[in-house]
């Protein structure tokens, strides 16, 4: 029935294409509001006695809620919850296949990571604070009854108990939604997983996910209910991932009860903090074992196998080698990347009381970074480098670590460097370069905050620009060889999509670079520009070459591209360069570059335009601008433009037109002038103007603050409005009502803002390195805690008192609750 409406309707045949749109300007776009309902029906007809169609039905639910989760949750929830109601509270009446489609229906229906898994709305409406918002609303209609039948599912000896485990997850999840709402529920859901976890008949997989539950429910509740049950429950379980680890030999199901036993250590953790310090050491050894075990390895054909029976052994003809037996026990690499991920987990989690377990740790991973059997556990291995760092430094900062054993963990940075950087060089899949190369700037940034504990050698600045230099060189041959076959076949997606890949490696590649940059200074300049160093690079099965060409070489050559993501690429790089890298930089490319950058502030490309203008205010605050545009033709230039904007602005205003029609592009490229006519103000002020015009520039700047889009800049806007007030006091404050509560209301108003972006390199030492957490954004100031300091003290000055009192009363409730946050906090 539903396959002859989908031909009528539709010539799409790809799912994707039916977007869950609310609009009816096209036959597809409107087709799930007609379909889905009809959907929900079939799984409810009493009339329909076919289990099939009905978990056909429910399984192609699932798949929307994958797809296109925030606009299912939004248009489709009264039908929803109306038919899983009715299964879920009649459920000895359905199929097991069906009740278990069912259950994960709801589990994904309510799953929070699923919040912007489609984004077919510009509006907001499917925004993930409106989506959660929403979510939360109808969940707390149906929680009783939805989470009293799972109860009865859960206790329920009559079903199967992989339909019963799946009913655990669905707890679990519904837990993460609720959050502390799940308060009232966790009472009584508590005891019904200890008891499945507790009967030693219990299948491995029914035992796991309630141990998965309990740790679910626990970070929902939070520590303070949690932590009457932990004290009881941790004795037990580390006896009992004792008894399972002694049995895995004999039994397979207790290995993934043992997996589900370390992962809810790691939940245990994550949710008390330093409470779960004492068992650390405890949970630490058997994690460790675990990850050191062997799980496969290839052998000649002579060499003898292993004697577990576990393992599977076959043999294979490897072009240039010859035969080989390739031997792996599946049970142990899974239990091998259990551990190594929890070991990063409570690296992360546990960062000061990790500290002893750092150079164990360490020498575990770093023989794992090439791991070629397994790349999630390659991945763990490489994510936790910059994580034991951190751990070193904080110790060291609280005391922990005695001086007289700090030697030994200075080493920790020489002993990993070199396996890393092979990890990195010789990783086969460019989408898994990606996140190494993060790591990479992340472990820079922790560098960086060490307070002199660890610098980049010049013998590892080499290495590095090395590595960088091959990795953008190769991924412009990708770039070249897929842009000829573009060119014979324009609707090839695979292809577009390996050119999006590849534009993610070098925006990480751009950032390795001014987070190395940041540690290391100029000297990291004269690697970047000589050409690599030309020994080879090999390890035991590999001939490859280190690449011979450098990083400004294959830049230079981008910056000739004709595609314009390649010339910004390029451009950022030369920007980088000649921000952080000294007089070395500036000499080399500084006379070359300044008529790229010219002529690239009027280019037809809007990303182009705010770099190079970007570009102009940092060649101010390096004071490099006054010997390259001695008559200051682009501050006049951007005094105009920005005049002009504004009187746009003001007039479109005037008409009634709205503000959001303006076009963003434009307001971001109005933001970066403003910033970079600061920036020359301050840094380069023109020595030949009269005095009386640059104070009316000044004025006519600060007028037309703050900044609302460009989170980059505003804290450097505000840092170089504040110098401006206590330069020329009396001028901006003194003698001035109108401007002096500008200056304040324009303080208050970035004091008020948050960051919607964060990059892990600035989180990692002082942060989770997930900037979400739970759903919720950490709310971190725009504003550097030095600006934020500043303000404060002017808020102190008797003169501004009343003014800060005035501007607080006209700003928004959040506005002032965020305020006060922030007050308060820093």
């Amino acid at each position: 029935e539903i396959v002859p409406f989908l031909k009528e309707r539709s010539n799409e045949s790809d799912l994707k294409a039916w977007q869950l749109t609310s609009s009816s300007s096209s036959s597809s776009s409107c087709i799930w509001h007609e379909l889905v309902p009809q959907i929900m029906r079939f799984t409810i007809d009493k009339q329909l006695k076919t289990a099939p169609i009905k978990f056909a039905a429910l399984e192609l639910v699932k798949t929307l809620l994958i797809e296109f989760a925030a606009s299912f949750r939004q248009r489709f929830h009264v039908d929803f919850y109306r038919s899983i109601m009715q299964i879920v509270s009649e459920y000895k009446s359905y199929h097991p296949r069906v009740l278990e489609e069912c259950v994960k229906c709801v589990a994904h229906f309510h799953r929070t990571d699923l919040t912007h898994s489609d984004d077919d709305d510009d509006d907001g409406s499917n925004s993930a604070v409106n989506d959660r918002g929403l979510l939360m609303q109808n969940l707390l209609a149906f929680a009783s009854q939805i989470l009293g039948a799972l109860q009865r599912m859960i206790g329920d000896d009559a079903l199967n108990e992989g339909l019963r485990a799946q009913c655990a997850t669905c707890v679990g999840t519904l837990a993460e939604c609720m959050q502390d709402k799940f308060l009232p529920f966790y009472e009584k859901f508590m005891p019904v997983m200890m008891r499945v976890i507790e009967q030693e008949n219990t299948k491995a997989i029914f035992r796991g996910k309630a141990l998965e539950c309990i740790g679910m429910m626990g970070e929902a509740v939070g520590r303070v209910r949690f932590a009457r049950d932990v004290d009881k429950l941790m004795p037990w379980l580390l006896a009992l991932r004792t008894r399972l680890k002694a049995r895995e030999e004999t039994n397979a199901a207790d290995n993934v009860a043992y997996n589900y036993v370390n992962q809810l250590f790691a939940r245990i953790s994550r949710c008390m903090r330093d409470a779960f310090i004492p068992y650390l050491p405890q949970v630490m050894t058997m994690i460790l074992q675990s990850a050191r075990m062997e799980a496969a390895n290839v052998l000649k054909p002579e060499q003898v196998s292993p004697t577990d029976a576990r393992f599977s052994v076959f043999t294979v003809h490897v072009r240039g080698v010859g035969d080989v037996k390739f031997c792996i026990n599946p049970i142990s690499l899974e239990e091998k990347q259990t551990a190594c991920h929890m070991l990063y987990q409570l690296a992360k989690d546990q960062c000061v009381a990790f500290a002893p377990f750092v150079l164990e740790t360490a020498h575990c991973m770093k023989e794992l970074m090439r791991y070629q059997y397994n790349a999630r556990i390659r991945a763990a291995a490489t994510t936790s480098m910059p994580l034991l760092l951190k751990s070193v430094i904080k110790a060291i900062g609280a005391q922990t670590i005695a001086p007289d054993q700090q030697g030994k963990y200075h080493a920790l940075l020489a002993e990993l460097f070199e396996p890393f950087v092979v990890a990195l060089q010789f990783e086969p899949d460019v989408t898994e370069q990606i996140p190494i190369l993060e790591i990479l700037a992340q472990m820079s940034s922790v560098i960086q905050q060490s307070g002199g504990f660890w610098t980049w050698s010049d013998a590892q600045l080499q290495r590095i620009a090395s590595v960088l230099a091959q990795i953008l060189s190769e991924s412009q041959e990708r770039c070249q060889q897929r842009k000829a076959a573009l060119a014979k076949d324009e609707a090839d997606e695979d292809l577009e999509w390996a050119n999006e890949v590849d534009a993610e490696l070098t925006a990480h590649v751009i950032d390795v670079i001014e987070y190395t940059y940041k540690v290391s200074g100029e000297r990291f300049t004269k690697f970047l520009h000589h050409s690599a160093d030309e020994k080879q690079n090999k390890n035991e099965n590999e001939n490859e070459a280190a690449t011979t060409t450098s990083v400004v070489q294959v830049a230079q050559r981008m910056l000739q591209s004709t595609e314009n993501l390649h010339r910004l690429h390029a451009l950022c790089i030369f920007v980088d360069i000649i921000e952080y890298g000294g007089k070395l930089a500036a000499d080399l490319y500084l006379k070359w570059l300044w008529p790229i950058v010219c002529e690239l502030v009027t280019d037809n490309d809007t990303d182009l335009q705010q770099t190079a203008i970007y570009a102009i205010g940092m060649l101010a605050q390096r004071t490099y601008l006054q010997h390259l545009d001695a008559d200051y033709e682009w501050l006049h230039c951007f005094v105009r433009q920005v005049v002009k904007t504004q009187c746009d602005q003001n007039n479109a205003a005037d008409n009634g037109d709205d503000d959001d029609d303006y076009d963003e592009d434009e307001l971001l490229l109005f933001e970066n002038k403003l910033s970079a006519i600061g920036k020359i103000l301050r840094y380069q002020p023109p020595t030949k103007m009269a005095s009386e015009t640059l104070s009316e520039i000044l004025q006519q700047w600060i007028q037309l603050l703050p900044i609302e889009n460009d989170e980059e800049e505003i804290d450097n806007v505000t840092d170089n409005l504040l110098f401006f007030v206590t330069q020329f006091w009396t001028l901006l404050v003194e003698k001035n009502a109108d401007l002096r509560q500008h200056v304040v209301y324009c303080c208050l108003y970035c004091c008020a803002l948050f960051k919607q972006r964060l990059t892990s390199y600035e989180l990692i030492m002082d942060y989770d390195i997930d900037f979400k957490t739970n759903g919720k954004s950490q709310k971190i100031p725009v504003l550097s805690t030095a600006n934020i300091q500043k303000i404060k003290q002017l808020k102190q000055h008797k003169l501004l008192q009343p003014v800060f009192e005035s501007v607080l009363t006209k700003l928004t409730p959040q506005q002032r609750q965020n305020i006060q946050f922030v007050f308060t906090k820093y």
